[in-house]
């Protein structure tokens, strides 16, 4: 091929380096952010799915949340996701959920929010049953990204905090310990 006879000719002139020796640190903190990479995009398309399906179901959803991917909100999404779930449930009920990974509860004055959302809600329930299993599914393999992701950025970080560069990096103010890994 034509890459061989230019790499035979730049040879046979002196013209090239050798590669130095790369630390197997930096092979595997390579490795390790192509897979987190992977991780965070397989997380964008399962978390669009989601926000797919509540759209369909119950678009007035998004004005109760700054963020559908918040401990509030996946919490919810766990306990009553759609609006039918939501009118099965009291207020009392609703308030007192608790909240995923966290000793808080919704509190009145959210649950009162949620419920009346839910009433009035424009979202179809013709595939209802599909979509709680299709969400439920979803929701699965977002705690499994997100366990594994968040074990990748552990090992990255601790293999990059042996480098002699992780230092200095991390003094550049605005870039995370994480970034300065990457």
């Amino acid at each position: 091929s034509s890459d061989a006879y230019v790499i035979a000719e730049r040879a046979s002139r002196g013209c090239f380096c050798f590669s130095r020796d790369i630390d197997s640190i930096f092979v595997d903190l390579r490795q390790l952010s192509r897979l987190r990479d992977g991780l965070v995009f397989k997380r964008s398309r399962i978390k669009n799915q989601i926000a797919a399906l509540l759209e369909a179901n119950w678009p007035e959803r998004k004005s109760l949340f700054v963020d559908k991917f918040l401990m509030t909100s996946l919490s919810l999404l766990r306990f009553a996701p759609f609006p039918d779930d939501i009118l099965t449930k009291s207020p009392e009920e609703l308030s007192q959920m608790e909240i995923l990974g966290s000793k808080k509860k919704m509190g009145p004055k959210k649950a009162q929010a949620v419920l009346e959302s839910a009433k009035t809600s424009i979202g179809t329930s013709l595939s209802s049953r599909a979509d709680k299993i299709i969400l439920r599914q979803r929701l699965e393999e977002y705690d499994v990204n997100e366990k594994a992701r968040e074990e990748i950025e552990k090992e990255i970080l601790r293999l990059a905090t042996g480098t002699q560069y992780f230092a200095s990096l991390t003094s550049i103010q605005g870039l995370s310990p994480l970034g300065a890994s990457l």
